[in-house]
């Protein structure tokens, strides 16, 4: 689906002035499921990263967003769309794949 084209991926990163762990917090999994979204941008508005230890970032799933549905498209899968939540988190290629079969 996305071979040969171009897309960007909003991100958005608060780093702590301390160094420490980072988090990753991936909103709207599920495009028709907006509430993560909305959570993501509560949660970095109110980050104050002066007091921060490591770094939080923040992605949304782009497709599932856009065209509010619960599957993403996977090159090794040919034309095959996945429901990410099947799939994660998952120990090895095999795990992911087997998950999202059927």
């Amino acid at each position: 689906m996305f071979q040969g084209v171009e897309m960007g991926v909003p991100v958005i990163v608060a780093k702590g002035a301390k160094p420490g762990k980072r988090v990753l917090l991936v909103s709207g999994v599920h495009g028709d499921e907006l509430n993560s979204v909305g959570a993501v941008q509560q949660i970095f508005a109110k980050l104050d990263a002066s007091t921060l230890s490591g770094g939080v970032i923040g992605s949304p799933n782009r497709p599932g967003v856009e065209w509010v549905t619960r599957k993403w498209p996977t090159s090794s899968l040919g034309t095959t769309l996945i429901n990410p939540k099947s799939t994660w988190p998952a120990r090895s290629p095999a795990t992911r794949l087997s998950g999202s079969a059927g």
